[in-house]
Order: C-alpha cells, then structure tokens, then sequence
C-alpha cells in the first residue's frame, strides 16, 4: 500500500488522469463529501488546539493560571468558538467550492471542444485534494514540532496540488495546441471575476461607479 501511494505522489498527473477515467458522478459526490467533511474536521482541530495552546502555562499572560483554571478559560473559548457551527459552514463552503471548481474546468474542457465529462473534472479535483488535506493534518503535526514547519508544509502542499490539477486538466484535454486553452480559460475566469464584482457590489450596495479600485471593492 505504502509502495502504491509513494508511486501516485511520483505521478500526480497520471494518477489524477487515470482516476478520472474510472470514477463516475456518483462516486465523485460521494468523495466530495468525505474530503470536504475530513478537511472540515481538521480544521476544528486546528482551532481546538489553537485555543489549548493560547490558554497554557507557557502563555505570559496565563502563566500563574492553575490547571483547572486554564481549562475553564479553554472551554469557555471553544463554546465562543461555537465549533460546530464552524465545522458545518466550512464543510458546505468547501463542497461548492470544488463543486464549482469542477464546474469551470467543464466549461473551459466544452470551449475547446474536448469531450471531457463533468465527472471527469470533479475527479481530478477531489483527488487532487485529497493531498491538500493531508497536508493539513501534516500542518498540524509539523506546528507541534516547530511553528514554521506549518507554513512550509502548506507551501510545497499547495503548489504540488494546484500545479498536479493544472497539468492533469491540460494532458486529459487531448488537445493539440494549448494557445485556445489560455485565451478561453482567461475569458471564463475574468467573466467570473466581472460576475462576483458585480454580485458583490450587489450585496455591499455600493456601485461600481463609486469603487475606484478593485482593491477598495475587496476591501470593503
């Protein structure tokens, strides 16, 4: 088993392209739920063990705190932190995030006249992912041990999956110039960015007209 996930980590591209091969909608729904879910509860770990570690001895400001009493201060801060609540809102984000995610590559895949399905996409996706949240409980791990650990972690972790996604998504177009994949993904993904502009604008009821910048809009 080790042998086989040391050769996907070797291959990312193959792998993702030969998983989206074999995995149909259902299974791909299903493995949305369980990432998006598992990516969910890793970070209310992260939070849990945010606030332990915010309320402990070694803190300057608890320092002369008893045992019990840090661990009044630790629960009443996971109460505030309302964990629950978190854990579920982080999991619906995260499943419309790759569901969407998904979405875009199908219509960029349609534009170039390639007969890749949706499942396809959400696929590669989802299986894409799944290294990211196993580089999040790797970040966990590697904070525990030295703080800057984490950073780096998520670093390689997140160039390796978007990267690992763009090629696989490319060599899966079967397409023999990549020059209409640039030009019709920049007019997708500037579409959209127009789009949440205006929904933004939308929801902040602040007009374009008055928003100098985009970075006034993003800021507001």
């Amino acid at each position: 088993m080790l042998n086989n996930i040391l050769e996907q980590l070797k291959n990312p591209v193959k792998t993702l392209i030969e998983k989206s091969k074999e995995e149909d909608s259902k299974k791909g729904v299903i493995k949305l739920a369980i990432i998006s879910g598992l990516s969910s509860v890793i970070n209310v770990i992260s939070v849990i063990i945010s606030i332990i570690l915010k309320y402990s001895k070694d803190s300057f400001w608890y320092s002369s705190y008893s045992a019990d009493e840090l661990w009044e201060k630790r629960w009443e801060a996971i109460e505030e932190a309302e964990i629950l609540n978190v854990f579920f809102k982080n999991w619906v984000i995260l499943a419309i995030v790759i569901a969407v995610t998904a979405l875009v590559l199908y219509i960029i895949a349609k534009m170039v006249k390639s007969p890749k399905e949706y499942a396809n996409n959400l696929s590669m996706v989802n299986n894409a992912l799944i290294i990211y949240v196993v580089g999040q409980f790797l970040k966990i791990i590697g904070s525990a041990i030295y703080q800057p650990i984490e950073l780096l972690i998520m670093y390689v972790i997140s160039v390796y999956t978007i990267f690992s996604l763009i090629f696989a998504f490319r060599d899966s177009l079967e397409i023999e110039s990549s020059d209409k994949l640039v030009l019709t993904t920049t007019m997708v993904l500037t579409l959209l960015v127009v789009i949440a502009v205006i929904l933004i604008s939308i929801i902040t009821d602040v007009s374009l007209s008055d928003v100098i910048t985009f970075n006034e809009l993003l800021s507001l």
